[in-house]
């Protein structure tokens, strides 16, 4: 199994259970919720099940990408193509460009 197809399967893995948790969590807390409706006292979550749920959330959590990291693969590609074509890389150069200043101004 590639490298990449296993950090899909693991992430997809890890994406599950975290629904599978969440939506326990939020039946337990709907139900301490129906019991403090009843006794007026608050039934707090277990620090180990709340803990268990932040560490697979850290696991699976996606880095958001900067503009240096799309000027960095951007400029490779244009260098790549380069390579073989020039006069493609030039042309692309303003056009990809542009799509960099858009980046910017949303990131």
């Amino acid at each position: 199994m590639s490298e990449d197809l296993m950090r899909r399967s693991i992430t997809e893995d890890c994406l599950y259970a975290l629904a599978y948790q969440s939506r326990a969590l939020r039946a337990l807390a709907e139900q301490y919720e129906k019991d403090f409706e009843d006794t007026g006292k608050y039934t707090l979550i277990e620090k180990g099940e709340w803990d268990a749920v932040m560490k697979a959330h850290t696991v699976i959590k996606r880095e958001k990408k900067t503009w240096e990291d799309f000027v960095k693969v951007s400029t490779e590609i244009l260098e790549w193509i380069g390579e073989e074509d020039l006069t493609l890389a030039q042309q692309l150069a303003p056009k990809i460009d542009r799509f960099l200043q858009q980046k910017r101004r949303v990131l």
